[in-house]
């Protein structure tokens, strides 16, 4: 009989464990586990044989929740250190709201008046067509400032 076919056979079945030791009033660590061969083709006696199985560990609840404190703990310092880099960066964007307004704005307005000017530049010099944009934009800002 194979080790696949034994293990078939044992499938179901979980070893026994070791009584616990009187004396000491604790549980063993180890199992014991027979093994019975059936006979072969030629055997007449059924072979036994004996050997140990260690008894599977158990993990106490207190280092569970220890494991999963220590993980929270973490985790809870990483959210702490991301909402402080947070203010940090409101509080300097806060103070230097005088510079990155103006630059937000130029941007903005580079961006939107960038496609006339580009197709000015086909006939006129560069100068005179970016003047022209600027004006231009001024006029339709204020225009619909009037309105």
């Amino acid at each position: 009989m194979g080790f696949i076919d034994r293990f078939k056979r044992n499938a179901g079945k979980s070893p026994r464990r070791a009584e616990p030791d009187a004396e000491a009033g604790t549980q063993p660590t180890t199992t014991r586990r027979t093994v019975r061969k059936s006979p072969g083709d030629g055997d007449e006696a059924a072979e036994v044989s004996t050997y140990v199985v260690p008894a599977p560990q158990t993990s106490r609840r207190g280092e569970l929740l220890g494991s999963a404190a220590a993980r929270v703990a973490t985790w809870s310092w990483r959210f702490l250190l991301i909402i402080a880099a947070l203010v940090v960066l409101t509080f300097a964007i806060g103070q230097l709201w005088v510079v990155v307004l103006p630059l937000l704005l130029g941007l903005l307005l580079a961006t939107v008046l960038w496609p006339p000017a580009r197709l000015l530049r086909r006939w006129l010099p560069a100068a005179l067509a970016s003047l022209l944009v600027i004006v231009g934009g001024l006029l339709v800002l204020f225009g619909l400032g009037a309105v």
